[in-house]
């Protein structure tokens, strides 16, 4: 979840306007600490909208409800079964999901807010907003950014 998270799931979370621009100052100077030393630091945001979230969401909880009916059949037959991935498939959704999920519009607004403060360091390593809504163009965004970035590196 990155650093952002922080502010929308950790511990950051409950922290006053003075205490988060402390931490937002914090994040920046870690950045600009990365580009002295000569490491390249991506800045992603990641952003679906609800209707993909949602989907996937049920996408998810029609594979748990397979893996319990596997699980059923498995049980109840006299032969010995490899289960091998069913538990990954099962713990790919929990009840934390369906939270975020209807906290989306606050969740949305505090990682921008995030983003936004952080954001000062000029043409260099600036944030990429990357909508997820759609894969494709989504891993093409990224690929972009990668060899803009690494470009943009090289001459230093």
């Amino acid at each position: 979840r990155g650093p952002a998270g922080d502010f929308v799931y950790g511990k950051f979370s409950e922290l006053n306007e003075e205490e988060r621009m402390m931490k937002y100052d914090e994040f920046r100077q870690y950045d600009a600490k990365c580009r002295e030393e000569g490491v390249l630091f991506f800045k992603l945001l990641f952003v679906a909208d609800k209707d993909s979230i949602a989907s996937t969401l049920g996408k998810r909880l029609a594979h748990k409800h397979i893996v319990k009916d596997l699980h059923t059949w498995l049980d109840a037959n006299s032969v010995e079964h490899f289960r091998e991935g069913l538990e990954e498939i099962e713990r790919h959704i929990d009840p934390t999901d369906f939270v975020a999920f209807n906290m989306y519009e606050h969740n949305l607004h505090v990682f921008t807010e995030f983003a936004r403060n952080t954001d000062k360091m000029g043409p260099i390593g600036p944030w990429t907003v990357v909508s997820t809504s759609k894969r494709h163009p989504a891993r093409l965004r990224l690929l972009q950014t990668f060899e803009r970035e690494l470009k943009k590196f090289a001459k230093k």
